[in-house]
């Protein structure tokens, strides 16, 4: 219900779920917002306040994307991302979002961008380099494979079932710099077909009830009995790295386990086993949703969390009145 349906014969939204990319949301809000709506619309959100998903809900009613009868609170979002790009110092966690044309010059003249928002960033008197963290789409430039992520479920749709539109993702740490991108623990399992043969407790479950947090996952295989699952079998210690499963010997999965690796500008060998020659480049940035959970994984280095919310949400309050100015036609 996202993109091309018509539904301006209702006028209430229910979302059960607040994602964090702003273009999803505004998406959800233009199904019943459009031409031939004669009522208000009423928007209800239910969301955790105390987990990302309140923090988003809150950032987007700040910049005027959940009241807003005009497309530009996505613009003011930075939802625009293909011209944005997030940048984050390692030393102090502090998030920023920047102009891809800014950031283009930056480079150009061989120059960083420095965080000096604490002590620690400017220990040498210059400042502490920020590093891009955007996160993209991607596709193999020679067998057209999508590589693409699962904005709700923070990780990339598994290569072996976008065939069939698999929902099962792989992992990725959005909160660094990090070019090095792992298949997830479970992704691998799901494919092994020793763990299939044996019936693993762990994937049974998955299939029986959906989506399950890390921690239920856990309880779930510390629970089992099921003697004939070698330990590095287990869905246990590093889910979201490097696994027993990426040099396993034994492993006879229709798609085994790999690892990208990324260069300077986001280009990988491409992960489809039948691809020998592809690299898979960027064809869509995910900025925004990017910038704004690594905000919150920050969130408790207190001074600069807020120092950051707010520093965006004052450029979103001057952005929209320059754009409700030049609306009514002035100057």
């Amino acid at each position: 219900f996202t993109e091309s349906v018509n539904l301006q014969k209702c006028n209430i939204i229910i979302n059960f779920q607040v994602t964090f990319d702003p273009l999803a949301m505004d998406q959800r809000i233009g199904r019943i917002f459009r031409l031939g709506q004669e009522n208000d619309i009423n928007i209800y959100s239910l969301a955790d306040l105390t987990d990302l998903e309140g923090y988003a809900l809150m950032y987007f009613t700040r910049i005027g994307i959940m009241n807003s009868d005009s497309g530009d609170a996505t613009i003011i979002a930075g939802s625009n991302n293909e011209h944005m790009v997030a940048l984050r110092c390692k030393q102090c966690g502090y998030t920023k979002l920047m102009s891809s044309g800014e950031w283009e010059k930056y480079k150009e003249q061989g120059k960083s961008y420095y965080c000096t928002n604490t002590k620690n960033c400017s220990i040498n008197g210059r400042g502490t380099p920020m590093t891009e963290i955007s996160l993209y789409d991607f596709k193999c430039n020679e067998c057209g494979t999508l590589f693409t992520r699962d904005i709700d479920a923070d990780g990339y749709l598994c290569i072996a079932n976008i065939a069939n539109k698999g929902k099962l993702v792989t992992s990725i740490d959005v909160t660094t710099d990090q070019r090095k991108h792992y298949c997830s623990k479970l992704c691998a399992m799901k494919h092994c077909s020793k763990l299939n043969k044996i019936g693993c407790r762990v994937l049974e479950a998955v299939a029986d009830r959906g989506n399950l947090s890390e921690a239920q996952l856990r309880q779930i295989c510390n629970q089992c009995n099921n003697q004939l699952c070698p330990k590095e079998c287990r869905y246990l210690g590093n889910e979201n790295g490097e696994h027993k499963c990426l040099t396993c010997k034994g492993y006879t999965g229709a798609c085994r386990p790999y690892v990208l690796t990324f260069n300077k500008d986001w280009v990988a060998p491409c992960p489809n086993p039948t691809c020998h020659n592809g690299y898979i480049k960027p064809v869509l940035a995910r900025t925004f949703a990017t910038y704004i959970k690594s905000a919150w994984n920050n969130k408790y280095e207190i001074e600069t969390f807020c120092e950051n919310l707010g520093e965006e949400a004052n450029k979103a309050s001057i952005v929209k009145k320059i754009l409700e100015t030049n609306s009514k036609g002035s100057d």
